[in-house]
């Protein structure tokens, strides 16, 4: 009888030993099952097709391909600059533990990968940051050189602006306020045309422009968001963007008045901030007032030492660092810069 009792509580102990491994296995893969389940979803929501590519949030083993997209060709956009095996891993991390995307905000970045329709290569790069201050999202995106100029990154960026609206993480309408994000966010150097044509053509609209540079936002320009430079209205909006088409045609007229809101934006900061704010934009001033000497009129008597004083330093940086590595070529620069502003100073004391 005893034996009997020993086997079956021995027994017993076996199949309850049985089934508790059993139960840790199932919930083991259960959640297993949930946090890849999580990770899919998240993942299937921020990504997104184009009509030739479709982008997905980087992975570990992803990391040294795109980083090769980035060190394709010179260029000053280091989209993957910050980009380590730490923070791709932490991304994949946040996709496998997170299932709402309004908790983005508990990482700074988001690193897409551009995969090719077809083939598993990724041909581009995209950066959103700034996730962590529930204000306007920044971007930055690379394409390999081979797909550059073909119009992949308007046709990406399109997408991108569709899909964060439709999950819900930037404005469909103005002043919602239900929404994490106020929207997309750039600031632009008036030189760089292709980039303000690109943008424009995205849907973003132009804010304001000041000095050498020009914010753009999407969908919409919040009130008050331009750091105190007057902001363009409906109507002056049409014309900046028709303007921006013609200055990238390469319309003298075009590019004469944009400058010329550009630097009247620039001088309409206050007595305390505008020494500061002109040292800041030498290079837009010296540009814009020895290209169309004209423009000294705009500039009030008052400041117009200032600004030359200004322009001066500019040059003469611009020489030295030129003399460094060609000596000639900054000796003519140097004659040149200084017939032109010479001009200038002649139109500014009329």
């Amino acid at each position: 009888m005893s034996v009997c009792l020993a086997v079956s509580l021995k027994s017993l102990c076996i199949i309850m030993k049985i089934k508790k491994f059993v139960f840790l296995v199932c919930v083991g893969a259960f959640l297993n099952l949930y946090a890849s389940a999580a990770a899919d979803n998240l993942q299937s929501l921020l990504s997104f097709e184009t009509a030739r590519t479709f982008a997905r949030l980087l992975m570990p083993e992803n990391l040294d391909t795109a980083k090769g997209v980035d060190d394709s060709d010179e260029s000053y956009v280091q989209v993957m600059e910050g980009a380590s095996l730490e923070s791709i891993t932490r991304q994949a991390k946040f996709l496998a533990e997170t299932s709402e995307v309004r908790q983005l905000g508990s990482i700074s970045d988001l690193y897409y990968g551009i995969f090719e329709k077809g083939s598993s290569s990724i041909v581009g790069i995209f950066r959103v940051w700034n996730l962590e201050t529930k204000g306007f999202l920044l971007t930055s995106i690379k394409f390999h050189r081979n797909q550059q100029g073909k119009g992949y990154a308007t046709e990406f960026k399109k997408e991108l602006f569709k899909r964060y609206q439709s999950i819900g993480l930037i404005p469909t309408f103005k002043d919602d306020l239900s929404v994490p994000y106020r929207g997309f966010w750039g600031a632009i150097q008036i030189t760089n045309k292709s980039s303000l044509a690109y943008n424009v053509k995205c849907g973003c609209r132009i804010g304001s422009i000041c000095g050498n540079t020009v914010n753009v936002y999407y969908p919409f320009v919040i009130k008050g968001s331009c750091g105190g430079i007057p902001e363009l209205d409906e109507s002056s909006h049409s014309s900046v963007v028709e303007q921006l088409v013609s200055y990238r045609s390469g319309s003298k007229e075009a590019e004469r008045s944009l400058r010329s809101i550009a630097l009247q934006n620039l001088l309409s900061y206050g007595k305390g901030e505008l020494g500061k704010v002109l040292a800041g934009d030498s290079l837009f001033l010296a540009q814009t007032l020895t290209e169309f000497p004209d423009m000294w009129d705009l500039i009030p008597a008052i400041n117009k030492d200032m600004v030359a004083g200004v322009i001066y330093a500019e040059i003469a940086f611009l020489i030295e660092q030129k003399a460094s590595s060609n000596p000639g070529a900054a000796e003519i620069l140097g004659a040149a810069l200084f017939k032109q502003i010479t001009a200038a100073t002649t139109a500014k004391s009329k």
